[in-house]
């Protein structure tokens, strides 16, 4: 399987509650799940993450019918953010155990979503060297696919339209370099696994050395050439500018706050001149605010300019 996009798109991970609000019945009231594709496309946005930080919360497929429906009229591309406490290389053995079995649950909720990505950070190195963390990851990914079949054996064949995506962590301590994530993806196969990179993580992990075009084209180069074309071209990105201190990611910031970086100036115009097509997850505190104020630049810059 060869993930492909059509288009680059952008979006946020979740929507403001505040903001949300529809029409129905001459009153404006509260938007509800399946009516997020019709507000995100009135802003513009043709992207949507489903935020499972806290798990899923939904019970059957069917649950999710109008939202897949609206996704779909609404041409909204869906990805799935998996739970936070999973962690595949974890000291401990019923949480790393725990973690395998939830690879599956990723899976399962992001087919009933109708997402084709489906993120997940790996954990923290633990008291564990670095390289014999990564490995434990890599195996642990592995048995969790395996496991998929043998817990879902009436939807496992569907799961194969969905991109398992690691996520480069943003803290010293998270498993999560550029390289690490490569690794994984190498090891499991681009036709199961292909990376979230998540500049705003780079950059802070990096602590700001996140700054040029030719920063930038360095990540997107090495993943061309380590995982091929079509993985750097068809790319799940995650952006926002993330405040650091020396052990990395402390806090993620509105667009607004030229304080921190990165820029996303020079990310846009790689991505043009490459002619690439990644999916854009904007994880600013001000959600769809953000991903429009970039999605705008993007059509006037690129699309117009």
């Amino acid at each position: 399987m060869t993930f492909k996009n059509d288009r680059l798109r952008i979006g946020p991970p979740a929507v403001n509650k505040e903001n949300f609000t529809v029409e129905r019945r001459s009153r404006i009231v509260k938007g509800k799940r399946e009516e997020i594709p019709k507000y995100l496309s009135d802003m513009g946005l043709d992207l949507y993450e489903y935020n499972a930080g806290r798990g899923f919360k939904f019970k059957k497929r069917e649950d999710l019918s109008d939202f897949r429906k609206n996704c779909e009229l609404y041409d909204i591309f869906t990805t799935v953010h998996g739970p936070y406490y999973i962690s595949l290389c974890s000291d401990s053995p019923e949480t790393l155990q725990r973690s395998i079995e939830r690879i599956g649950e990723l899976y399962q909720g992001a087919l009933w979503l109708g997402a084709k990505r489906a993120v997940f950070h790996s954990g923290g190195y633990g008291k564990k060297l670095k390289q014999k963390a990564l490995k434990i990851v890599i195996n642990s990914l592995k048995l969790g696919i395996e496991l998929a079949e043998k817990n879902y054996p009436d939807e496992f064949h569907e799961f194969k339209d969905i991109a398992l995506c690691p996520e480069t962590g943003g803290k010293q301590g998270s498993l999560g370099t550029i390289d690490e994530i490569i690794s994984i993806c190498l090891e499991v196969g681009t036709d199961r696994c292909i990376p979230t990179i998540d500049f705003g993580h780079v950059y802070a992990r990096s602590t700001g050395k996140l700054k040029t075009k030719g920063d930038f084209l360095k990540i997107f180069d090495k993943i061309e050439n380590e995982l091929g074309k079509h993985v750097a071209e068809n790319l799940h990105i995650h952006y926002s500018h993330v405040e650091y201190t020396p052990k990395g990611e402390k806090m993620h910031h509105p667009m607004s706050n030229k304080a921190w970086g990165p820029d996303f100036e020079p990310l846009i115009e790689i991505i043009h001149e490459s002619g690439f097509k990644p999916t854009i997850v904007i994880e600013s505190p001000d959600l769809e605010k953000d991903a429009k104020l970039l999605m705008d630049y993007y059509r006037k810059n690129v699309l117009e300019g």
